[in-house]
């Protein structure tokens, strides 16, 4: 199987769908945007209670999509009022 190489250099076709997927979530970013993003989901992992982008990309994917869906709900249900829309989402 010829597998194309991620940014850790470990054969996609190896790792763990999660790690495929926080890492394509961040991972052609801008810089400073992937700051943000990689901030952002510290905070989410925090309150999820994982580690970072791939501990959040392990647990919503372990979920039904009904229930990944109600998590995600609550958190921004959970986070200040006076964040705009487009900072939540």
């Amino acid at each position: 199987m010829n597998a194309v190489a991620g940014n850790d250099d470990t054969p996609v076709a190896v790792r763990t769908e999660p790690e495929v997927l926080a890492e394509s979530f961040i991972g052609n970013l801008k810089p400073t945007t992937r700051m943000a993003y990689e901030h952002s989901l510290k905070k989410f992992a925090e309150w999820l209670g994982v580690e970072g982008a791939k501990g959040v990309a392990v647990a919503l994917c372990a979920m039904k999509s009904g229930e990944a869906n109600l998590t995600l709900l609550r958190y921004t249900n959970s986070l200040p009022a006076t964040l705009s829309p487009s900072a939540v989402n």
